[in-house]
């Protein structure tokens, strides 16, 4: 089931921040599929299977990983061509929003906001992830800009993502690179098989976890994933989907883009 949650202002479903609308939809879970044994895992139509005393060196492995990450795509990392920030004082209606949803560790475990082109989603998507970070809420992230050509496709998304996880829990790097040690093409599977492969360390991170709060995938400018739009853009989000209604998932999912995108129906296909 999907619920909408909108800005309101006046009982209008949209909210005019500095000549812009935005507005967020919240998504309840839906069907789910876990894994549950982080150390004995298959995904279909791979033999993907790992144990936790396999030994192997971890760098030739890892180095499978690394080198589909995109950095540009990161927060605060170099090398940006886009790097915007919210002034201090302003959109902080939209901002204190999406921060409510992300204390509510009990709510809806999408969240999208949608506004115009150049009304400032990526500046308030940056300031959610700083400012998650001096108030203890572990995000990952993945910035898209059809400028640079190492962040406009769906290739490196789950590599970066898995970086980011890897870089918040330290002790999931031994069970990564058994698996790229053993799978060395995973990463050239499909965004869904790939999605598999976080699935497989959400137990781990769940039992990691001291305070129990999920961890928010942070999407920005999903729109800008222009290689085979359409088809890229409506697999990320289905691939995510998943990943975020397992039973028992540590994950939740904030997306940003513009409104009119073709995977609209498919994200807010139920909103009420």
């Amino acid at each position: 089931m999907v619920r909408s949650t909108t800005l309101n202002h006046n009982q209008s479903n949209k909210q005019m921040i500095n000549g812009a609308a935005y507005q967020l939809a919240a998504s309840d879970a839906g069907q789910a599929s876990a894994f549950t044994n982080a150390n004995n895992v298959s995904i279909k139509d791979s033999s993907f299977t790992i144990t936790s005393n396999i030994n192997v060196t971890t760098k030739p492995a890892l180095d499978l990983l690394y080198q589909r990450v995109a950095p540009n795509a990161i927060l605060n990392q170099g090398g940006r061509a886009d790097d915007p920030k919210c002034h201090p004082g302003t959109r902080e209606e939209v901002i204190a929003l999406i921060e409510k949803w992300m204390d509510n560790t009990g709510g809806n475990c999408i969240l999208w906001l949608s506004g115009p082109a150049g009304g400032g989603k990526t500046a308030i998507m940056k300031t959610i992830a700083e400012r998650s970070t001096t108030r203890g809420i572990h995000t990952v992230n993945f910035f898209f800009f059809r400028g640079d050509s190492s962040r406009k496709s769906a290739r490196p998304v789950v590599p970066t993502l898995l970086y980011q996880l890897m870089q918040l829990y330290p002790h999931l790097t031994e069970t990564v690179a058994a698996i790229f040690a053993t799978h060395p093409r995973i990463l050239d599977t499909s965004i869904t098989e790939q999605c598999r492969l976080i699935s497989t360390l959400a137990t781990t991170i769940r039992q990691s976890s001291l305070t129990g709060t999920p961890i928010v995938l942070l999407i920005d400018a999903l729109d800008e994933c222009d290689v085979d739009a359409e088809r890229s853009q409506g697999d990320i989000l289905r691939a995510l989907q998943r990943l975020v209604f397992e039973d028992n998932s540590p994950f939740r999912l904030l997306i940003a883009s513009r409104p009119e995108q073709p995977y609209k129906p498919l994200l807010c296909s139920n909103l009420r």
